[in-house]
C-alpha cells in the first residue's frame, strides 16, 4: 500500500502545516560533537578520548565546551585526579551510543557490496578454542572471498556482551547457553567432551571407569578475570563430587602442555582433541560418563542485522560451520 496524501495526513515532527518535509534545528549539535561526546562518556578523560578518535588534546577540549555550552551542564567534571559524569551525562550514555551505532550503521550501508573489492576490517571475539577449531577455515575461505576484509580477533571478556553491545566487535561466538537475548544469532557448530591422557602414561588404559576419573589429578580450565568453569557446574551438580585438580590454566589451548609427560588427565573439547593428538604425543580417552554437548553460535548487532557485510559474512560462517561435520572422538 503506498502513503496516503488525503485529508487523513496531521502535520508531525518536520512536517509543516502544508505536508512538505522540513529539517529537524539541532541548534550547533552534529554527529561529530556526539561521537566526541561518547567517547569521552567513555573514556572519562579528555586525553584518552582525544587518542581514542585521533583528534588533539585541544580540539577534543574545544568539542567538551561546545556539547557544555548545548547541553547548559558540564557533563564531566574533575573530582581528585578523576572525571566523573555529572547526573545528566550518565543519562546520555546509553541513548548518544544508541545514536552513534544507528548512524554508524545507516551510513556504513553499501547496497552495491561486493566482496572482491570491498576493503573493511572485522573484529570478531572468540574463545580460543573457537580460534583453533573454526576460525582457521574461516579465514581460509575469508582470503579467498574477500581479500580486502581483515579480521581483528580478541579474545573473550568476562561480560560478554557488553563489546557487542557497544559496538566494539562485530561478530560474537559463544556457546548458546551465553547467548544474549537482545541481539540476533545463528547455530554454527556441534562439539563433545572427551579426555586426553599422555600416551605413555600407565595409568590409564583405553576406557576409564567414574571412580577412576574422579580419582584421577586433573588439567582444567577457567575462563577470564572472573575464573569461570567450563561444564564443572554441570559435573558438581550432577555428581555432587570435585575431582582433584592439578593445574588450572587461562585458556583451552594450554591444557595438553600440563597433560604431556604426566600422569594427569583433562577434559576437553572433542575437535581440539583431536588436533592436538596430532601435535603432541597425547591419547584421546571416552569420558565415563556423558556431558552435555556445546553448541557454539555466532551473534552479531542488532542495528547490523540487515547490514550486507553482515549478512554476507554471517552466511559464510554458517556455511564453514556445517562444512565441520560431526565432531570425532578417534
Amino acid at each position: 500500500m503506498g502513503v496516503c496524501d488525503g485529508p487523513g495526513v496531521t502535520a508531525g515532527p518536520g512536517v509543516d502545516s502544508s505536508g512538505s518535509i522540513g529539517f529537524m534545528h539541532l541548534r550547533g549539535l552534529d554527529i561529530n560533537l556526539l561521537i566526541a561526546l561518547d567517547a569521552l562518556m567513555k573514556e572519562r578523560s579528555i586525553t584518552r578520548a582525544a587518542e581514542q578518535l585521533r583528534l588533539s588534546q585541544s580540539g577534543m577540549s574545544t568539542a567538551l565546551r561546545r556539547l557544555r555550552d548545548f547541553f547548559h551542564d558540564p557533563l564531566l567534571v574533575p573530582i581528585g585526579r578523576n572525571m566523573v559524569l555529572t547526573p545528566l551525562g550518565e543519562s546520555l550514555v546509553n541513548p548518544v551510543h544508541t545514536i552513534i551505532l544507528q548512524a554508524k550503521s545507516l551510513i556504513d550501508h553499501s547496497p552495491g557490496f561486493d566482496p572482491k573489492t570491498t576493503e573493511r576490517q572485522i573484529t570478531i571475539m572468540a574463545s580460543d578454542y573457537v580460534g583453533v577449531v573454526f576460525l582457521p577455515d574461516l579465514l581460509k575461505r575469508l582470503q579467498i572471498a574477500a581479500p580486502g576484509i581483515s579480521v581483528d580477533l580478541v579474545l573473550q571478556e568476562d561480560h560478554l556482551h557488553g563489546p557487542l553491545d557497544r559496538g566494539e566487535v562485530d561478530i560474537l561466538i559463544v556457546p548458546r547457553q551465553a547467548l544474549s537475548p537482545d541481539h540476533p544469532s545463528a547455530r554454527l557448530f556441534e562439539d563433545e567432551y572427551v579426555c586426553i591422557v599422555w600416551d605413555e602414561s600407565r595409568e590409564f588404559n583405553d576406557e576409564l571407569t567414574f571412580e577412576h576419573y574422579m580419582t584421577s589429578h586433573h588439567v582444567i580450565t577457567r575462563l577470564g578475570k572472573a575464573r569461570a568453569p567450563a561444564f564443572d557446574s554441570w559435573l558438581f551438580q550432577k555428581f555432587d563430587r570435585q575431582r582433584i585438580v592439578d593445574v588450572v590454566t587461562m585458556n583451552f589451548t594450554l591444557v595438553p602442555h600440563y597433560v604431556v609427560g604426566t600422569n594427569r588427565i583433562a577434559t576437553v573439547h572433542a575437535r581440539m582433541a583431536k588436533i592436538y593428538a596430532k601435535l603432541f604425543p597425547l591419547r584421546i580417552v571416552p569420558t565415563p560418563f556423558e556431558i552435555p554437548r556445546i553448541v557454539e553460535f555466532i551473534q552479531w548487532h542488532r542495528y547490523s542485522d540487515k547490514h550486507p557485510v553482515t549478512v554476507w559474512l554471517r552466511d559464510l560462517m554458517v556455511e564453514v560451520g556445517c562444512s565441520l561435520g560431526e565432531p570425532d572422538r578417534s
